[in-house]
């Protein structure tokens, strides 16, 4: 990940996850009140900021809570592919 992404990463996580508010704070407290500079070509963060990013992702980590019992086709995690395939019925045996 490029230090934008994790950058993005942990304001989505922080702001959705009240675990995470205090981490969250800091992270803020170093990045620039305008947000449009955050994607500005060529942004780079010193390492205090990424490890304050870190430490958000940390508290706010992926959490899954599944209840999948009798589900079908059912898809857990990111980047899945889910290829269906309708077949024409069996013929019966003559």
């Amino acid at each position: 990940m490029s230090s934008v992404e994790i950058i993005l990463a942990a304001l989505r996580a922080g702001a959705a996850d009240p675990a995470a508010a205090e981490a969250y704070a800091v992270l803020r407290r170093r990045l620039p009140p305008d947000e449009a500079d955050l994607l500005a070509p060529g942004t780079e963060f010193d390492e205090e900021t990424l490890a304050a990013a870190r430490a958000v992702l940390r508290v706010a980590g992926p959490r899954y809570t599944l209840g999948i019992h009798g589900a079908e086709g059912v898809q857990v995690g990111d980047h899945n592919l889910q290829i269906l395939l309708t077949l024409p019925p069996l013929s019966p045996a003559a």
